[in-house]
């Protein structure tokens, strides 16, 4: 990914766009989730197949039939997200691996936020459209309350009848407590949700990874198929300083990172959500 620097070099050293880029990746719930694609263009076209190619039993010698297949573009255009912070020039003029890390974390952290509010939620523009605003997603009625492991098999079901593999579950930090106290079985200690350190997230979910995050309102659970699910970013991400107007009376440094990134749904039927939809 190319990072375009200005302002202090010893804080912004050439390869600092990994101390930003790299830590979102981590900290970012929909960048674990989705497949992250890179582009230089304004725009990412996903080809999308509507309908396949027919096939058909044919005897030796007899003609094949002929079949068109449908197809269109689906087109991502990612949006900027800006983020600004203010550092002490003290820390600036503190070229050592630590200070730097202290701002691409912190720059990192926030962007994160943002981008997973964008992703599971339906925000006005010119934030990019997310999960919370699509219709035509596969839907599994949970009722009012989760008592047992029904509607999991159900959603991972239905992404599998459609073509796709549910890689992970998503969900508030309070629907997840509220799951992990289910028992597999009436009479069972042994709880639904299992602690795993090898998982991505920690732990799991009928064997797949189960992840939190605030983005998502209580109650309502996204199973993800992450080959058909994506996050587009351009490549021109930007980090500049300036210790001009009112931070130069502070001794202090404003740090700006630029980036444009955009949620990518091609195919809702790789999608499924787990609410209460009475």
């Amino acid at each position: 990914m190319a990072m375009f620097t200005t302002g202090n070099p010893g804080l912004l050293p050439p390869e600092y766009g990994q101390l930003i880029t790299e830590p979102m990746t981590q900290m970012s719930v929909a960048m674990q989730v989705a497949t992250v694609v890179t582009t230089g263009a304004n725009e990412f076209h996903f080809p999308r197949v509507n309908s396949d190619i027919t096939a058909a039993w044919t005897a030796e010698g007899a003609a094949i039939a002929s079949s068109d297949v449908a197809t269109d573009a689906y087109v991502v255009v990612p949006k900027k997200l800006a983020s600004l912070t203010t550092v002490t020039n003290e820390l600036v003029n503190d070229s050592s691996p630590a200070a730097q890390e202290i701002v691409g974390q912190s720059i990192a952290r926030e962007m994160a936020r943002k981008l997973d509010a964008a992703f599971f939620g339906n925000l006005s523009a010119p934030a990019p459209a997310g999960l919370g605003s699509l219709a035509g997603t596969l839907v599994v009625d949970t009722g009012a309350t989760i008592t047992n492991a029904d509607p999991f098999i159900d959603g991972q079901m239905e992404i599998e009848a459609s073509g796709g593999v549910l890689t992970a579950w998503v969900a508030s930090p309070a629907t997840a407590r509220a799951i992990a106290k289910i028992k597999e079985a009436s009479g069972s200690n042994r709880p639904l949700v299992t602690p795993d350190v090898s998982a991505p997230s920690g732990r799991l979910l009928l064997g797949l990874p189960l992840y939190t995050t605030t983005a998502i309102p209580d109650g309502t659970v996204w199973g993800i198929s992450k080959a058909d699910v994506f996050v587009v970013m351009r490549q021109d991400v930007e980090v500049a300083t300036s210790s001009g107007g009112s931070t130069f009376a502070a001794d202090s440094t404003d740090i700006r990172g630029v980036m444009r990134v955009a949620p990518g749904f091609p195919r809702l039927d790789s999608i499924v959500k787990l609410y209460d939809a009475a």
